[in-house]
């Protein structure tokens, strides 16, 4: 048994060892600027994610480290680049784009049938075939201009009654947020909970009502 498994030590190292210089010098990705050890391994990212001491989160440092040390494109792991360019964020996400969505992002929502979950490019044109007469100006005005009127009208007298109570400051991004809200319950799930209302009470961050509807959105996991 033990003479198995020094060969097999042996065997896996080498591998490692192989796959490294494959991934930094022989990679699709080899020819973009970045630290070797992003390209050797996803510990590079790790690291710097969960256990490093310094007082740059992840973000902050591919912004303020690798990206003024590197340029706009940096590889950041063996099989991704950041990128810090806007003309760039347009020519990836534009209508048509041929780039393949991160699959990491989108299995968590398990919707990998329907639209919002595809990550083939060409798989989301079919969907989004199915589904496009309904998003023609025209259709969404039809569909849907009373409906945002309509909450758009309760946001302002709230906002009026509001300020009729004796305060003189709105919170308009939360008020924003809850009308947003709003508006996408009631279209997509046939549910209106109130945040246009609510938001301007308590004021809470916006984010703290998205919660309860989110989960509505999996009725959506096998429809176009």
């Amino acid at each position: 048994m033990h003479s198995l498994i020094t060969p097999l030590i042996a065997v896996l190292i080498i591998h490692r060892i192989l796959l490294i210089i494959q991934r930094i010098y022989f990679h699709p990705l080899s020819s973009f600027p970045g630290p070797k050890l992003a390209a050797a391994t996803s510990l590079y990212e790790t690291w710097h994610a969960l256990f490093s001491r310094s007082p740059l989160s992840w973000p902050e440092h591919q912004r303020f480290v690798l990206h003024p040390k590197y340029g706009p494109v940096v590889r950041i792991r063996p099989n991704a680049l950041h990128i810090s360019d806007p003309d760039a964020f347009r020519d990836v996400h534009k209508v048509g784009s041929k780039f393949t969505k991160a699959k990491y992002f989108y299995v968590p929502f398990r919707l990998s049938n329907a639209l919002f979950g595809s990550t083939d490019p060409d798989f989301h044109r079919k969907r989004r075939s199915l589904i496009a007469p309904m998003f023609a100006k025209g259709e969404v005005i039809k569909l849907y201009e009373g409906l945002v009127k309509g909450k758009r009208e309760m946001m302002v007298g709230n906002i009026r009654s509001f300020l009729g109570r004796g305060s003189s400051v709105v919170n308009m991004k939360n008020a924003l947020a809850g009308l947003v809200v709003d508006v996408a319950a009631e279209a997509i799930c046939q549910t209106s909970y109130g945040y246009v209302c609510l938001i301007l009470v308590v004021q809470k961050p916006a984010y703290a009502y998205r919660a309860p509807a989110c989960w509505k959105l999996t009725r959506s996991r096998h429809t176009p």
